[in-house]
C-alpha cells in the first residue's frame, strides 16, 4: 500500500483503536500531561433519569453527552447535571469548558442560559441544519 493511494475500510469491525490509543498517547509525552479524567453522573428518580458524560483532559472540561429522559425535563435535573460536572471538573484543574450540540435538539439555548457562548458553527444537511460548538471559562 503507498501512501497515495490508501486502503479504505468501512463498516463494522473496522479496528480504530490502535489511532486513538497512538494519538493519546503521544499527546501525553510531548505535553507532559497525565490522561483524562471521566466524570459520569446520574440521577435516577422514579419521574425519569439523567445522566451527563464529561471529560477533563489537560485543563479543559468536554461535556460528551447530556440526556434527560422527557418526565424528567423542565425540573432543573440538565441544570444541576451541568453544574455539578463543572464543579468537579474544576476539581480535576479544569479552567474551560465545552460542548457541542445539533440545532435540531433544544441543547443550545439551554447552555446559553447557563454562560456558555458559541465559538463555532459548522453546516450539517446542506445548510439546513448546523452543529453548534460552546465554551466557557470556569
Amino acid at each position: 500500500m503507498s501512501v497515495s493511494n490508501p486502503k479504505a475500510y468501512y463498516g463494522r469491525g473496522v479496528r480504530s483503536d490502535w489511532i486513538h490509543v497512538g494519538l493519546r498517547a503521544l499527546n501525553e509525552k510531548l505535553a507532559q500531561r497525565t490522561p483524562r479524567k471521566n466524570i459520569v453522573l446520574e440521577y435516577v428518580e422514579e419521574q425519569g433519569r439523567g445522566g451527563i458524560v464529561a471529560f477533563v483532559h489537560y485543563d479543559v472540561l468536554h461535556i460528551e453527552a447530556l440526556f434527560v429522559e422527557s418526565a424528567a425535563r423542565k425540573r432543573g435535573v440538565g441544570r444541576d447535571l451541568v453544574i455539578e460536572a463543572e464543579r468537579l471538573g474544576r476539581l480535576a484543574g479544569a479552567n474551560h469548558a465545552w460542548v457541542d450540540t445539533f440545532s435540531w435538539l433544544e441543547a443550545e439555548g439551554f447552555y446559553l442560559k447557563l454562560g456558555y457562548s458559541v465559538f463555532g458553527v459548522l453546516p450539517y444537511k446542506h445548510g439546513e441544519q448546523y452543529r453548534a460548538f460552546l465554551a466557557k471559562s470556569l
